[in-house]
């Protein structure tokens, strides 16, 4: 007989494949939000709109990508990056690179992706007119870049996706399989 799906939700192996597919919808937002910076960073002008969707972009992947490594929770799945990229010094600098990024900028506003300084301009009269100064500084190069770290990813969810699909068959006596095909069409991959 088969087990309902209430009585499947209430065992501890499929709970645990459901809050790690969490973990892999963030991952894939993330993606998603990746491979749009490269559409946008191909395409991008030197006005505040342009800065915005850079921002935006940048934002939505920064907060993607960190949201599987911080606690989220009771029962939430959370990921250590030295179990997902292992001992690899440059992949674990790049994690630390996008996480001190969402942390000062996108969290807590310690950094601004565009600065900005005083300009004065005297008008005729006797009043001051301040002139705020942007420096756009964007990482547009944020695609190429974080690629590597992307795949690792993807490879380590795959390889956790099917341990736990393993263990939650064994515990139920029934294999559980998921479905898997090729990448979205918005991924390169």
């Amino acid at each position: 007989m088969t087990p309902s799906a209430e009585e499947l939700c209430k065992v501890r192996e499929i709970k645990n494949l459901m809050q790690h597919m969490e973990v892999m919808l963030s991952v894939m937002q993330a993606r998603y939000f990746l491979e749009e910076m490269k559409k946008t960073s191909k395409k991008f002008e030197q006005t505040m709109e342009g800065a915005f969707e850079v921002d935006g972009r940048l934002l939505a992947f920064v907060v993607s990508y960190g949201r599987s490594f911080l606690s989220a929770g009771r029962g939430r799945t959370v990921l250590k990056p030295e179990q997902v990229y292992g001992d690899d010094a440059e992949l674990l600098k790049m994690h630390h690179e996008i996480m001190n990024f969402r942390n000062r900028k996108y969290a807590h506003h310690d950094d601004s992706l565009i600065p900005t300084q005083a300009g004065f301009i005297v008008e005729e009269g006797d009043h001051l007119v301040i002139v705020p100064q942007l420096q756009f500084g964007f990482p547009l190069d944020s695609y190429e870049r974080y690629r590597p770290l992307m795949k690792q990813m993807d490879h380590y969810l795959y390889e956790k996706q099917e341990a736990l699909l393993k263990k939650a068959s064994e515990k139920i006596g029934r294999e559980i399989r998921m479905p898997s095909g090729p990448p979205p069409h918005w991924s390169s991959d």
